[in-house]
């Protein structure tokens, strides 16, 4: 409960590093796995985390620096999560 309590107040001194491992290639896409998205939710709305959190997003959905992700639920929670990101 500590670590969700201190992720969701942005106090995570890892934040960048905990955002990276929730994301994985597979087969040549990108994918977050069922058991990290809870965790990537709460990482993304860390409070005081908009700009790195989308900055973030902005890289994991641009096909440009590593494959795309593919995984249709996966992309829309991402997409939505970047739209909320630049409110």
């Amino acid at each position: 409960m500590r670590l969700c309590s201190d992720t969701k107040g942005g106090n995570l001194s890892q934040h960048q590093r905990c955002l990276n491992l929730c994301v994985s290639t597979r087969r040549g896409s990108r994918t977050v796995y069922a058991r990290n998205l809870p965790f990537l939710h709460i990482l993304l709305r860390a409070q005081g985390r908009d700009a790195e959190n989308l900055k973030w997003l902005k890289s994991v959905t641009s096909a440009k620096t590593m494959p795309e992700v593919r995984d249709i639920a996966v992309k829309r929670f991402l997409e939505e999560e970047k739209v909320l990101a630049m409110r």
